[in-house]
């Protein structure tokens, strides 16, 4: 199915995206402040010019993402180095969103950040400068840093949360042990330099979604950085936005392309391909409980390139768990 669109104010070729229990949230389209567009989950109205929005400081979104353990916590970071963590209200948008709970100013664009699996309000940054570093809610002073030379692309914990996944701009992968605060082994994932995202899978594995030489690959590799399963998906340039769900699946698309893959996260084969009406930016799957006693639903949240929010449904009667 294919219902509950919503009408919302989107920043033009962005596809930040993410997705809690209770809120949609994009950057927004305000040409003189940063923005982000907080939108109810359960609300299928059209706000029009009396939308909800974060004023966040800054000047250009470059990483938002919704606590797992606290549904209306976000973290915000951008271009110039300003990360920001806000505590949106938990049932009506009426106060005042632009004062964060924490803020603090790296002066070193903000690439990636990733909350820890297993500790909350814990959350690693990662910096254009290359270095990593983990702090608490309070944003106030690093628990671990972690040194690099080059640029990051993305950051992922492993699943236990001893381990750390760093994605650079000259795609290598680096595995570093969180408590020992040192490099385990890296790998050069592709020959050309490129973009590239990276999901954390269950037994210390990790999804590498990267483009280089125009194409788009998924790549699994474990924790001594063996590829274990790999697949290309297209040729457009973009590479594709991957969500882990409980089932066993990954939820995944072209950006700006109208198809949406459920992949087995062993195999990364096909489980299903759904055609969209229209292009979309960025997917991700709403968190629900799992129903052990019946099949398990799949419902996904679209940001589409018609500034409109679609959730989509799928029935997976058979995962690979």
């Amino acid at each position: 199915t294919d219902q509950q669109i919503n009408e919302i104010d989107v920043q033009k070729d962005n596809y930040l995206f993410d997705v809690s229990s209770r809120y949609y949230a994009c950057p927004g389209n305000d040409q003189k402040n940063l923005t982000v567009t907080c939108v109810p989950t359960g609300n299928t109205t059209k706000f029009g010019l009396r939308q909800p929005r974060v004023k966040a400081p800054g000047q250009r979104a470059s990483c938002l993402l919704f606590s797992p353990y606290a549904p209306s916590t976000l973290f915000i970071g951008t271009t110039n180095g300003v990360a920001s963590i806000f505590d949106l209200p938990e049932k009506q948008l009426n106060r005042d969103l632009s004062k964060p709970v924490a803020t603090k100013d790296f002066k070193d664009e903000i690439k990636c950040a990733a909350y820890h699996p297993l500790v909350s309000d814990l959350i690693i940054i990662g910096f254009r400068s290359g270095k990593l570093q983990v702090y608490d809610k309070k944003l106030d002073e690093p628990l671990l840093v972690l040194e690099h030379g080059r640029p990051l692309n993305a950051v992922a914990w492993s699943d236990d949360g001893k381990l750390v996944f760093a994605l650079y701009v000259d795609m290598v992968l680096k595995v570093w042990d969180a408590r020992k605060k040192e490099s385990l082994c890296e790998v050069k994932v592709s020959a050309a330099r490129g973009l590239g995202f990276l999901q954390a899978l269950p037994n210390r594995r990790v999804l590498v979604s990267f483009s280089a030489s125009g194409k788009q690959e998924l790549r699994i590799y474990d924790d001594k950085a063996a590829s274990l399963a790999s697949r290309q998906v297209g040729v457009n340039g973009t590479p594709l936005s991957v969500t882990y769900h409980f089932s066993g699946v990954i939820v995944a698309n072209a950006s700006r392309e109208t198809k949406l893959y459920i992949i087995d996260s062993n195999t990364l084969q096909d489980v299903c391909v759904y055609t969209h009406s229209v292009g979309i930016d960025n997917a991700t799957f709403d968190h629900m409980k799992p129903d052990p006693d019946g099949n398990v639903l799949l419902r996904c949240s679209l940001l589409n390139i018609t500034n409109c929010i679609s959730r989509v449904s799928f029935t997976l009667p058979k995962t690979p768990i």
